[in-house]
């Protein structure tokens, strides 16, 4: 979801008009809601920076990540009002073969997968819209969109939904309270995986140059130690050797003090935090399944919506990755993706991260 997809839909949830024309986006909004985010009732807002002031309307508004426009709208959803329910179109389910989308959407690598019952039901999802910020010598951020269905602890990948949605009033829903704690679970674990994802890059960059200038930083210091080395050795008086001792001593402690300052600068501080939290109902296939290991077994829900027509990705019972392709544990065949069950680096056994938050065995 993008900052302009972001703010439309929030707007239109609250009861505005809004169209979108390129980078620009047209709101009308009722004069409460222009009041309590202090915009005009009919308002310009520009997402591209690039656009040329010239040619933007004179009573428009520039929008990014830092606008105070955006944690208004977070705060307009305060935890009273956060979750707001909407109408999108969805298809029709059509017949499906069970037993094969379950061999196409789940790959179980040492265990075996029972199909018990497939069912059509009407799901309730929630989608959390987070934005998240990374800080270190520079700084980078955005959205987060994450669709979570509570019932099977997946994620569906629905990138344009909203785009088309509609508010509507908030309907029973059984168990809300619950089913909306359960997904919020899922997505602040599954939320913090994804934009480590996201910001690999730029991670990776920031170590790229932190290793870097950490590596000059000792080549500048060891010169200056051994010419100081070499002068102590030198030093026939012992005013001198100890004056240059002194030094030595004097150019570690400067040493110790560059590196943390290099360590802090390339330090990334993450935030994340939620924005809004959007509910809708669709239509979808209920899955009843067993997972088989050794003589262990659990029985766990899967989904397979019309929209994307394929099972949706469960989450790791470690991580709350979403992932298709799965190693099951010996003890509670806890549905694991592979940095959840990863051999021990001193033993080399392969153990559930779910279970443990270290290798079992005793090492000597």
């Amino acid at each position: 979801m993008t900052l302009q997809e972001f703010t439309a839909t929030v707007l239109k949830t609250r009861g505005a008009l809004a169209e979108t024309d390129g980078a620009n986006l047209h709101v009308v909004l009722p004069p409460e809601l222009a009041s309590r985010v202090g915009l005009r009732e009919y308002q310009h807002l520009v997402f591209d920076p690039q656009t040329d002031s010239a040619t933007a309307a004179t009573e428009a508004i520039r929008i990014d990540h830092d606008s105070p426009l955006v944690e208004t709208l977070g705060a307009l959803l305060d935890p009273a009002t956060r979750l707001a329910f909407v109408d999108a179109p969805f298809p029709r389910l059509k017949p499906i073969d069970p037993v094969q989308e379950l061999e196409r959407g789940i790959t179980v690598r040492n265990g075996v997968v029972r199909l018990r019952e497939c069912v059509s039901v009407q799901t309730i999802y929630f989608c959390f819209v987070m934005e998240y910020e990374a800080l270190a010598d520079e700084r980078r951020g955005g959205l987060l969109e994450l669709w979570i269905n509570p019932d099977a602890g997946s994620v569906a990948d629905w990138p344009a939904v909203l785009e088309a949605a509609e508010p509507r009033d908030a309907s029973l829903v059984p168990d809300l309270g619950p089913r909306l704690q359960a997904a919020a679970i899922v997505a602040s674990r599954a939320a913090a995986g994804l934009v480590r994802h996201r910001l690999q890059d730029f991670l990776t960059s920031l170590e790229r140059r932190r290793t870097g200038d950490l590596r000059r930083l000792r080549e500048y210091f060891d010169g200056i130690h051994q010419e100081i080395r070499r002068k102590v050795q030198r030093a026939t008086r012992p005013e001198m050797r100890a004056s240059e001792m002194h030094r030595l001593d004097a150019t570690a402690h400067a040493y110790r003090a560059r590196v943390a300052d290099v360590v802090e600068r390339y330090s990334a501080r993450v935030r994340l935090w939620p924005l809004a939290v959007i509910a809708c109902t669709a239509p979808a296939y209920r899955f009843r399944v067993q997972l088989l290991r050794r003589n262990a077994k659990s029985e766990v829900t899967f989904s397979w919506n019309a929209l994307n027509r394929a099972l949706e990705p469960r989450c790791c019972d470690g991580c709350a990755r979403p992932t298709r392709v799965v190693d099951l544990c010996d003890d509670h065949v806890h549905y694991l993706c592979d940095g959840c069950f990863l051999p021990c680096h001193t033993c080399g056994r392969r153990y559930c991260r779910a279970c443990h938050r270290r290798c079992p065995r005793k090492h000597g």
